[in-house]
């Protein structure tokens, strides 16, 4: 889809299927005692960091359930890696969430929403997102014919043209 040629940033590509991430254990607290909030029994401290140093987040989930079980299990590591502590390392970082299923662009509002949580703060809103949002929502099926790849390359297209100017 895209190459590291065809931009003049660095962009990094995270599949989640790569990294053993495993379900939080319910009490262990191991990651607020030991670590700074990060959870010390998977693989999950490479993510976390990259999300915390990167500018920008592109997420993109493809949903065939109810919810991915590895998206899942990155959420509740972002619940002890942001909610608590007190600098919210994600807040204020533009992001962009995608999902998709086989037959077409799926709204992501609802992952937006979630995805707020780990930028809790007085302004958290439970109604419609309230962070730099890279894909609004608007009827994207129709606009790219329901091709998720359109749609991902437009927005990252636009990112780049903006940086451009």
């Amino acid at each position: 889809m895209l190459s590291s040629s065809d931009a003049p940033d660095q962009f990094e590509f995270i599949e989640l299927t790569d990294y053993q991430l495993t379900p939080c254990l319910v009490g262990c607290k191991d990651c607020v005692a030991k670590t700074e909030h990060r959870c010390p029994h998977d693989k999950s401290g490479k993510i976390l960091a990259l999300l915390k140093t990167t500018d920008i987040h592109l997420i993109v989930v493809s949903q065939y359930y109810l919810c991915p079980s590895k998206f899942v299990a990155l959420m509740e590591k972002l619940l002890c890696f942001c909610y608590r502590t007190e600098n919210r390392p994600l807040k204020g970082k533009s992001t962009a969430i995608f999902r998709y299923c086989s037959c077409k662009i799926l709204n992501g509002f609802d992952g937006k929403i979630l995805w707020q949580q780990f930028l809790m703060d007085e302004s958290y809103s439970f109604l419609e997102p309230n962070f730099p949002c890279l894909n609004p929502e608007e009827d994207v099926n129709t606009k790219y014919n329901q091709d998720i790849v359109a749609y991902i390359r437009d927005v990252v297209c636009g990112l780049l043209s903006e940086k451009a100017l």
